[in-house]
């Protein structure tokens, strides 16, 4: 059985060390083991998503383009799916919420993060809806490739080697961003106020979501459609490196 079933690489897996014949039973090295500062083994543990949504999110892994997925496995990205955020996160980051969230509702009402500089995208099958209480979440595979735009962002500027930490904040992509959003008004600039955060996040944010519309599925539904006419020069950018041999 696979040290990381849960854990989803997009390159090769990376092994722990043997262990000691007398350490073997109390796992003493693969506890400590963290690879591109991942806790493998407490990653594996922890989370509780059921076995078709590790499939399902094994299945999307498989099916990203070539150079994207050869850029996030040199960098060392893996996929997490989860029951919840409260699965893994936590522990991790503390008690606060993701970005463009109101921090007091913690990770109740969110789908996905990435974490650990990009080296860890993480999905989660169900959120907490306030009307609804808990509930399956809808567009799983949408959410995990906005993620994992996140981690290919981080990992394209490694590549690259570039002198920022995320390809989103480069001059080019930019002003694509500038020259995209300087056009809303009104309800557009509400509709759309998660990509217009500010200090370079709303550029991230806007960067991960053209990769996952590429992909067929943004991580809001809607922004499948929606991007295509209200973000065309980041979608365009950021689809030559998806379409990239």
């Amino acid at each position: 059985m696979s040290l990381t079933k849960k854990l989803i690489w997009l390159g090769e897996e990376p092994l722990p060390p043997a262990e000691p014949r007398f350490l073997s039973y109390f796992q003493w090295r693969y506890k400590r083991f963290r690879p591109f500062t991942l806790p493998v083994r407490r990653l594996n543990m922890t989370s509780m998503a059921r076995a078709e949504t590790i499939e399902a999110m094994r299945q999307l892994v498989n099916s990203i383009p070539p150079y994207p997925r050869r850029v996030m496995a040199q960098y060392g990205v893996a996929l997490l799916p989860v029951h919840d955020l409260w699965d893994d996160t936590h522990y991790m980051l503390g008690w606060g919420g993701g970005r463009g969230h109101d921090r007091k509702d913690g990770y109740d009402y969110i789908g996905g993060i990435c974490v650990n500089d990009g080296h860890l995208a993480v999905v989660a099958e169900t959120v907490r809806v306030r009307d609804r209480g808990w509930t399956r979440q809808e567009n799983v595979d949408g959410i995990a490739w906005h993620e994992l735009g996140h981690s290919f962002d981080r990992a394209l500027a490694a590549w690259l080697g570039l002198d920022v930490e995320v390809f989103s904040l480069t001059p080019e992509f930019h002003e694509a961003w500038l020259e995209d959003t300087s056009v809303f008004v009104g309800s557009y600039r509400s509709q759309f106020s998660y990509y217009l955060q500010p200090d370079g996040a709303g550029e991230s944010e806007a960067f991960a979501e053209c990769f996952a519309v590429t992909q067929g599925k943004g991580g809001l539904a809607s922004n499948s459609k929606d991007f295509l006419e209200h973000f065309p020069r980041c979608l365009a950018i950021a689809r030559s490196f998806v379409d990239k041999a």
